[in-house]
């Protein structure tokens, strides 16, 4: 019955291999059983990769669908390179309605989308969860070009949905692109992503220059030996000049570059990465020539509703077939990194993720998995600041005030009762009614000698 089911059904084991699979799925893939079972499960997102890995990630059920009730989610079928993602049940074994004595794992049924029918959405402010990240990563990653691998740029926010268009745009161009952002934002893994886009056979060699270390005689070697290169091979792609720190160039090396850039037949198109501050730091003329297109990765504080998706895309690229498979990191950890400061933006993200698929021991990375040191400040996050409970007493301030006039206004009068109160602007009664009131008045005819020097 299940291999006639008109729907694709397939199961696979706890070690993430294929293990059945019926011939409606075989009809969705365009692969016969053979090649379909053994095939091993990956959960990650990889449109980059050759046919069969994306098949392999396409088909993986999430991790953390091998225990508990069955559950619901999403898996992407691909057949000839065009990418179909569907809904799915996951059912493990040991479920209600599975066969006994199956080897453990999961049965999947694989529906058919109805119209309008896709992943529910969140909002900037709603915490997501795995399962939903993996599939919107998925999402994004078949949306850019298939040769751009983009787990350093997904996002829902308005930046992160620009930088990837504007990265799809300047790989499918010639000209000079220069990638701005702080120090730890991923903008020196952005440079390969441009370069290669249409293939390393169309692209040809990235030379990089190291801004911050090289001298005028660097920069002049490096170009020339470029196209003596390229005169011995004419049918090989130039390639291009990939100056990372741009911004760092010192001051003779820039206008040895700019010399070159002024010659009428120099074709060599560039690459730079640099801080958000380069054009003062740059000749006015090598900023014109190097900005002709500019990608800004702003801070992760200012982004914050992407962090989710990128830690999520990390742990992914920690999956591999021969290690343990991770669903992702748990809710009150997620939310923890997402109020983060981050001083050390995406490669300190990227960091404390590593480390947390290395030490965790479940399905999905928690608080005690991070790095100490950020579990520490992570803590502090929980601990709001107390409120300020200083309150004032009106009354007793009050009161406070007025015997603090009184003794001033009797010592001004030597002990003159009757003069006090003339000043104060009260009778005599009600300033003795005060004074016997006070349980400790002290004597106010013995002067301090302050209060003896303001008296008359």
């Amino acid at each position: 019955m299940i291999q006639q089911a008109a729907q694709p059904i397939y199961a696979v084991s706890a070690g993430m291999k294929v293990v059945f699979c019926n011939q409606a799925l075989c009809d969705a893939t365009g692969f016969d059983d053979e090649f379909l079972t053994g095939l091993t499960c990956v959960y990650q997102s990889a449109s980059d990769q050759p046919p069969s890995k994306q098949l392999a990630t396409g088909l993986c059920p999430p991790p953390d669908a091998f225990a508990g009730p069955p559950s619901q989610g999403w898996i992407t079928l691909i057949k000839d390179n065009q990418a179909e993602l569907r809904p799915a049940t996951f059912i493990p074994s040991g479920a209600e309605g599975t066969p006994p004595n199956q080897e453990n794992g999961v049965i999947v049924f694989v529906h058919e989308r109805q119209p309008n029918q896709t992943p529910v959405e969140r909002g900037p402010e709603e915490s997501p969860d795995n399962r939903h990240l993996h599939t919107a990563i998925s999402q994004m990653q078949y949306a850019a070009a298939s040769s751009i691998n983009i787990d350093r740029l997904v996002g829902i926010s308005p930046a992160a949905k620009r930088i990837r268009k504007q990265v799809e745009v300047a790989g499918k161009t010639g000209a000079n692109v220069t990638i701005l952002g702080p120090p730890g934002s991923g903008r020196h893994s952005i440079a390969p992503l441009i370069h290669f886009a249409n293939g390393p056979e169309l692209a040809g060699p990235m030379i990089p220059i190291q801004c911050p270390l090289s001298d005028m005689e660097t920069v002049q070697q490096t170009i020339k030996e470029l196209y003596r290169s390229h005169k011995q091979f004419p049918d090989e792609p130039l390639g291009r000049l990939f100056l990372r720190d741009v911004d760092q160039l010192p001051e003779r090396a820039q206008a040895e570059l700019l010399g070159f850039l002024r010659l009428p037949d120099f074709q060599l198109p560039l690459l730079a990465t640099a801080c958000p501050e380069v054009e003062s730091r740059l000749h006015p003329e090598l900023w014109h020539h190097l900005s002709t297109l500019t990608i800004e990765l702003p801070r992760l504080i200012q982004r914050r509703q992407d962090i989710p998706y990128l830690a999520h895309a990390i742990v992914e690229q920690f999956n591999d077939a021969n290690r343990g498979q991770l669903a992702g990191i748990d809710a009150e950890t997620q939310s923890l990194l997402t109020r983060y400061g981050w001083p050390g933006e995406l490669e300190e993200l990227t960091e404390a993720i590593d480390i947390a698929c290395r030490e965790t021991t479940s399905s999905e990375i928690c608080l005690q998995d991070l790095p100490q040191h950020l579990r520490i400040a992570l803590r502090f996050l929980d601990q709001e600041p107390a409120a300020d409970k200083t309150t004032i007493d009106l009354d007793d301030f009050l009161a406070e005030i007025e015997e603090q006039l009184i003794r001033r206004a009797i010592a001004h009068t030597g002990g003159n009762k009757s003069e006090a109160a003339r000043l104060l602007g009260i009778s005599r009664p009600r300033l003795l009614r005060r004074i016997a009131s006070e349980n400790e008045l002290p004597d106010f005819t013995e002067l301090d000698s302050e209060s003896a020097e303001e008296a008359p």
